[in-house]
């Protein structure tokens, strides 16, 4: 009598369910990971708002005008942009279009345009004032 015999290599159905089972441990575990991985950096306000200024004058913004509480400016592109405090965000928003949010939780912020540059007080959420000074070209 001949014997056939098979030399065909697969998984069984046990090695599949084994692998799926661990598969899914892997899997579940990275999920529940992933938010323990975000870090909150807790910059002081002073910090965060002297790194905006310095953002904001780097960009070749222009001076357009200002009030008490809010800047005018222009971006290098030509687009009118608004330096101020909504919904207790500091924000340069494009009029138009959307807003780029520059720091939050900050309930106002007081403008005193001086000769050839802007003295600029924020009012954070815990009652901090934090201080600095805008230097921009005015608008040809």
């Amino acid at each position: 009598m001949i014997m056939l015999t098979r030399n065909k290599s697969a998984f069984t159905l046990l090695e599949s369910l084994v692998t799926l089972a661990i598969t899914a441990c892997v899997l579940l575990t990275i999920e529940f990971c992933l938010p323990l991985l975000h870090t909150n950096s807790n910059t002081p306000p002073d910090i965060a708002f002297k790194g905006v200024i310095h953002q904001i004058e780097i960009q070749r913004y222009q001076f357009v005008n200002a009030n008490e509480h809010q800047v005018a400016l222009r971006s290098s592109e030509g687009k009118r942009m608004l330096l101020e405090v909504k919904n207790n965000k500091l924000q340069l928003s494009a009029v138009g279009a959307g807003q780029i949010i520059l720091q939050q939780k900050v309930k106002s912020l007081t403008v005193k345009n001086c000769r050839g540059y802007f003295i600029l007080k924020l009012l954070t959420h815990d009652d901090q004032t934090v201080d600095a000074l805008l230097y921009l070209p005015k608008e040809k």
